[in-house]
């Protein structure tokens, strides 16, 4: 399969070189069809200049060895790929998301039994906004997982960290894991652990260090080549039987966040629950704090003038950052619809509403138009809002979630499903507290 040649320096032939070859094609083609990447040639030497800016010394200390002649400088032999990126693009501005896909011979010196000397890396690197970086490393997590189980290979995704140098070393190495900057994906070889690739997101660090505009964050993935040919070529499987599934599920976000039910929708991070509520109880009577159900027209009218003092109050909060903020109009069609609008009315004004849907339904959240066919024991709540001023009354709150729940129950539903904003912390907070847990029923009841 390989002839070692040396320490650390492997010559590879016959099969297994063409198992490379078609492993870089592959790669390279998924990030071209997925994230418009364009395919670069790059040098294996950095300039003396570049090596400085992008640091790496000061932070893995001197593993990229200096390229002498007559004993004068004259580059850097690259520790990785991604900087060949970054060097080309020194001083510009970015005016899009843009991805970059390179080969390149690189050279660190730490070899030992699961380090070559002089290696090959694949990387796809990705410039723009930081939804964009999200989307690119949750779906080529999603590729390289699904490729690895085709493959039959036990693997898992784990927060790392680099190996850093010099006194600030711990210090960073805690930072970067605690912010899952760097997850890895790791192949289980002989009873160990073995990284075959990791997903880097960078934000604006190297674009600053290389002076780059107009783009927020950068991130980068690839594959370790050796080691990962190392082990899919010997299984004798072909690479062109192995057929992508394009999913929202996010095994990259499920690590990132230390939780399940993780999604990237139309590039935007998402959070997918269910709450089993078969064996809820309580002792809330229904009737707390003016809670009141509309099923129908004629109820929705019974109640308009509370109701839709309750709807000037959310437009007032909501619709300048939310301007399709649900009105009176649409709580008609919603109604209509087969939905259900639950609601606290006191002193003459709704001061907390929430939405339900039943069986069929349509999530037009985000300029969405994802219809779903949800079993007839399930619920999908949506659009919860209460009032500002009520927000810390902690029995208002409470009462009115118990009262839902109560409802719900009433109606046979044993299992409530919702969608939450990936950056809305609290809601996610909230939801998990009233025993939101995460679900993949997403992409399992759309049709």
């Amino acid at each position: 399969m390989f002839h070692s040649v040396g320490k650390g320096l492997r010559v590879y032939s016959d099969w297994s070189a063409d198992f490379f070859d078609d492993l870089i094609g592959f790669s390279k083609s998924f990030s071209k069809e997925h994230f418009n990447s364009v395919s670069l040639w790059t040098p294996s030497i950095l300039s003396p200049e570049n090596y400085e800016r992008a640091g790496y010394d000061l932070s893995f200390g001197p593993k990229g060895n200096v390229v002498l002649s007559n004993n004068n400088p004259v580059g850097h032999h690259c520790p990785t790929g991604c900087y060949n990126v970054y060097s080309m693009l020194k001083g510009n501005t970015v005016h899009s998301d843009i991805g970059y896909t390179l080969v390149n011979k690189c050279l660190r010196g730490e070899t030992d039994s699961t380090h070559l000397l002089n290696f090959s890396v694949f990387e796809s690197v990705h410039i723009g906004t930081y939804e964009y970086c999200i989307q690119t490393l949750s779906k080529a997590c999603n590729l390289q997982t699904q490729l690895l189980d085709y493959f039959e290979l036990e693997w898992r995704l784990e927060r790392t960290h680099d190996q850093f140098f010099g006194q600030d070393a711990e210090k960073k190495a805690r930072a970067q894991k605690f912010a899952g900057s760097k997850l890895e994906l790791q192949v289980l070889v002989y009873g160990k652990w073995v990284a075959v690739t990791s997903y880097n997101l960078l934000g604006a660090t190297m674009l600053s260090r290389f002076d780059i505009s107009g783009a927020e964050c950068s991130c980068c993935w690839g594959w370790g080549l050796e080691r990962i040919v190392d082990l899919l070529a010997p299984t004798g499987k072909k690479l062109s039987n192995f057929k992508y599934k394009n999913t929202s599920k996010s095994v990259y976000l499920d690590c990132l966040k230390k939780d399940t039910g993780w999604h990237v929708v139309d590039g935007l991070e998402t959070w997918v629950s269910e709450r089993d509520i078969s064996t809820f109880t309580s002792n809330c009577t229904m009737q707390e704090y003016g809670f009141t159900i509309i099923e129908t027209v004629e109820e929705l009218e019974r109640n308009k003038e509370a109701i839709s003092l309750g709807i000037s109050d959310l437009h007032a909060e909501l619709k300048p950052s939310w301007p399709q903020v649900w009105d009176y109009e649409d709580a008609k069609e919603r109604i209509l619809s087969g939905a259900c609008l639950v609601c606290n009315i006191v002193k003459g004004r709704a001061i907390q509403f929430h939405w339900y849907w039943f069986r069929k339904f349509t999530v037009k959240d985000h300029d969405w138009n994802r219809v779903f066919w949800i079993p007839n024991y399930m619920s999908y709540g949506a659009n919860w809002w209460c009032n500002p001023k009520f927000r810390n009354h902690k029995e208002v709150i409470s009462t009115f979630y118990d009262n839902m729940m109560l409802y719900l129950k009433l109606k046979g539903i044993t299992i409530d499903l919702a969608i939450v904003d990936g950056w809305n912390k609290k809601a996610i907070g909230i939801g998990k507290k009233y025993g939101y847990r995460g679900s993949d029923w997403f992409e399992k009841y759309e049709t």
